[in-house]
């Protein structure tokens, strides 16, 4: 084993990083904003646009049938524009926020398809009654209203009214009826609130599930920084690493491998009997000198006590030009010789 030198007379603690905590707390908030937004999404602002869409959809089909009434060019609703209104009114009670209206539609529905008449959907005066009945009772609900109860009222008054008109839109004399201009009105009102929304789309629910599956990393992230804050790591003057994992002597130190430190800054210290524990210097700042400490003594031609890994220069010898020799004599030489 080796020897401890000067580089370990000194004792090492490390804790968690202050980055990797103020990390983990930013992905926690990130994560809690996008899963809260997807549920305020999903539960209240997808809701509202489609109900909304849908009130701008009545709001065109009872203009579609009552416009050439009041322009003087029909005194009829045709069967084709009574049914848009119908099917655009079911749409729209379907969704309301009164829940108890989808109940009754879908109880109407029923009754219509059993009669067996060939038309499987309620009448534009059986939705007119159905209206009514939820009008009254909305008004004999004695609790406190909210705007949204309120503005839902006013809306079934209006549907109800406009279901109403539809069936008898003119006056015996063949004159458009008084309550038609006014329920007009009242439908360009609604489309100046509403008439530009468009219909959530098909994905617009299922997307919002992506942002809803991001609340679980919240606790994660918490229960994961609050671990962290609870380890400590510490190589005391005499070579023994203290960590949660347990106590480790130097010479129960076998090896560290140090195969991903420079690209993920993750050491395994390595026990005799195999045992390896992970030294992770990206939650634990600092934890490169218990690293390069334990690598230079284990590796000291490959480490430095930084974790840093030795450079070695290569050994290049400058060509040396080679002297000339030889017998060869000088022309004094030949001369006198």
């Amino acid at each position: 084993m080796p020897t401890m030198d000067n580089t370990t007379s000194s004792e090492l603690t490390v804790k968690v990083g202050s980055g990797f905590l103020i990390r983990s707390a930013l992905i926690a908030v990130l994560c809690l904003v996008l899963g809260l937004w997807g549920i305020w999404d999903y539960v209240v602002a997808i809701p509202n646009q489609a109900l909304q869409y849908q009130r701008a959809e009545v709001a065109r089909q009872f203009n579609r049938a009552v416009e050439p009434i009041l322009n003087g060019s029909t005194k009829t609703i045709s069967k084709e524009t009574a049914q848009g209104l119908r099917d655009a009114i079911i749409s729209d009670l379907t969704i309301d926020r009164d829940a108890s209206l989808a109940q009754e539609v879908a109880g109407l529905h029923t009754v219509a398809k059993d009669a067996g008449n060939g038309d499987t959907e309620p009448s534009l005066s059986e939705l007119g009654r159905l209206v009514a009945m939820a009008v009254q009772r909305r008004a004999s609900d004695t609790s406190p209203k909210t705007p949204a109860d309120t503005s839902t009222t006013a809306w079934l008054k209006a549907v109800g009214a406009m279901a109403a008109i539809t069936l008898t839109p003119t006056n015996v004399d063949g004159s458009p009826h008084e309550a038609l201009g006014a329920l007009h009105n009242e439908s360009e009102s609604a489309l100046k609130s509403w008439g530009d929304v468009q219909p959530p789309s098909k994905y617009d629910r299922p997307i919002q599930w992506l942002f809803i599956l991001c609340l679980p990393f919240v606790p994660w992230y918490a229960w994961t920084a609050l671990v962290a804050m609870r380890r400590t790591y510490r190589l005391d003057a005499e070579g023994t690493l203290h960590m949660p994992e347990g106590s480790w002597i130097s010479h129960d130190i076998a090896d560290i491998d140090m195969s991903r430190w420079m690209a993920k800054s993750k050491a395994w210290v390595v026990h005799e009997d195999g045992t390896r524990v992970l030294l992770d210097d990206y939650v634990f700042k600092g934890l490169h000198r218990i690293v390069g400490r334990l690598a230079a003594q284990r590796h000291p031609d490959d480490w430095t006590d930084e974790a840093r890994p030795v450079k070695r220069a290569k050994a290049s010898a400058p060509d040396s030009e080679v002297p000339v020799t030889g017998d060869t004599e000088s022309p004094d030489d030949e001369a006198t010789g």
